[in-house]
């Protein structure tokens, strides 16, 4: 199309029915494929995701059109060319705002004329593994720079790793009786133990400990249960109403305490709450 202004295009193809009702369904879309316009060496820079954790790793996708010409004086069409070796394909960075390190490794072509350019850039926490990973700090914002795409830098931005944080333990534990049932209740956990916002936790866990009665010290014999999980709930809820399930009240002591724990794949626990009992 003659109006097309020069440049990369990039292009999927999705397949769609006849259905006319509730109207035609549509296929997921293909692989992409990209082409230039023009004899511009105009180049397209995409990353992704744009968060990661550190450790994490992320992508990065190269298309530049002059990698496709093989009009005089270029040769490139025949070839398989590489960022950062090959003459009009060097610049490209990946640099660390908080450490000021870079990793900037070689990317090949996809194949010859393809103007196509993919690599993986995972992050370390280890300054020794500088060779071949990006050393980035626990929160940082990295700059992806290539000096002949459009915009010329794209940025990841590295957040702290829920799943290495532990939830405060629940503060002000209280409860009452009514009947046979005893009413619980805390504060919410709103902070991890290092003062951070939580922004995963999955709920709360009561247990439990049960002794005779006018038995305050609780040791030996005068256990009826020790401390074992009575209940859980979620994460918006912050009382519960347990029943006397270790003998009646008139005959029993019940204690209990309340942790926090959060939703990683192995749920992090905070410390217990300090006590209550009836």
């Amino acid at each position: 199309d003659a109006g097309l202004a020069n440049g990369v295009y990039s292009y999927t193809v999705k397949a769609l029915n006849a259905c006319a009702s509730p109207g035609p369904v549509v296929s997921a879309a293909s692989n992409a494929a990209s082409t230039c316009v023009g004899t511009s060496s105009q180049a397209t820079l995409t990353v992704s995701p744009a968060t990661i954790y550190r450790g994490g790793s992320y992508a990065v996708n190269i298309v530049d059109c002059l990698a496709m010409r093989n009009d005089a004086p270029y040769t490139y069409g025949t070839t398989i060319e590489s960022v950062n070796v090959t003459g009009n394909f060097t610049g490209y960075t990946n640099t660390s705002g908080s450490t000021g390190y870079q990793y900037n490794p070689v990317i090949p072509e996809t194949g010859a004329a393809t103007g196509t350019f993919t690599a993986t850039i995972t992050t370390t926490d280890d300054v020794t593994e500088t060779a071949t990973k990006l050393y980035v700090g626990a929160t940082d914002t990295i700059s992806v720079f290539y000096p002949y795409a459009s915009p010329s830098t794209k940025t990841v931005s590295v957040i702290v790793d829920p799943c290495t944080n532990t939830p405060k333990k629940p503060t002000g534990l209280t409860g009452s009786v009514t009947g046979n049932n005893m009413e619980l209740s805390w504060t919410a956990v709103t902070q991890n133990t290092d003062n951070s916002a939580i922004s995963d936790l999955a709920g709360y866990k009561v247990y439990e400990k049960v002794c005779a009665k006018n038995k305050p010290d609780c040791t030996g014999a005068d256990i009826v249960a020790d401390w074992f999980l009575r209940t859980s709930v979620g994460s918006g809820t912050t009382s519960v109403t347990v029943g006397d399930d270790q003998g009646v009240l008139s005959q029993r002591i019940y204690y209990f305490k309340v942790s926090a724990y959060d939703s990683c794949g192995t749920p992090i626990e905070s410390e217990l709450s300090d006590p209550w009992n009836e």
